[in-house]
């Protein structure tokens, strides 16, 4: 079910402001996320360097030390197809200079409602092209049960 899906899949959540965290992680949560948190980029490459299966991160713009445009960017080589949603306060300066303009980003504050349609709606879309860099030629159902030839 959805749901159960759901429940699989964690969030990074980067945020220095404890009380943006707190509220993005216990949304997160809500809808049915699991979540784990770093309050800076480098606590965020800590969780990685981990091993947890993270499958989407939502970070701050503005972070101290390295930004999430920085961390962004990193990723994008380093974890090719792991979804980024960045985040930033309406109108602050710091982070619309180093904003690429082809980057969507998500405004602070947020709704409950507008984090889950978010974040949903990356999920999907890196769904999206993970089936469509996989082979064709291999449905799931025979991907699952290990008969392909070839």
């Amino acid at each position: 079910s959805a749901a159960s899906e759901m429940k699989q899949v964690t969030i990074l959540v980067v945020e220095d402001d404890p009380g943006v965290r707190d509220i993005a992680v216990r949304y997160l949560e809500f809808v049915g996320y699991r979540t784990v948190q770093a309050g800076s980029v480098a606590q965020a490459r800590y969780v990685l360097a981990e091993g947890h299966t993270i499958d989407l991160v939502l970070s701050d713009v503005v972070l101290p030390g390295e930004s999430g445009i920085q961390f962004r960017r990193a990723l994008s080589t380093r974890r090719p197809g792991l979804p980024v949603v960045l985040m930033s306060g309406h109108g602050d300066p710091r982070g619309e200079r180093e904003v690429p303009a082809d980057l969507d980003i998500f405004p602070k504050p947020f709704t409950r409602a507008e984090l889950a349609r978010r974040v949903a709606a990356e999920l999907a879309l890196s769904r999206d092209r993970r089936s469509r860099d996989s082979p064709s030629e291999v449905s799931p159902a025979r991907a699952r049960d290990g008969s392909t030839s070839g």
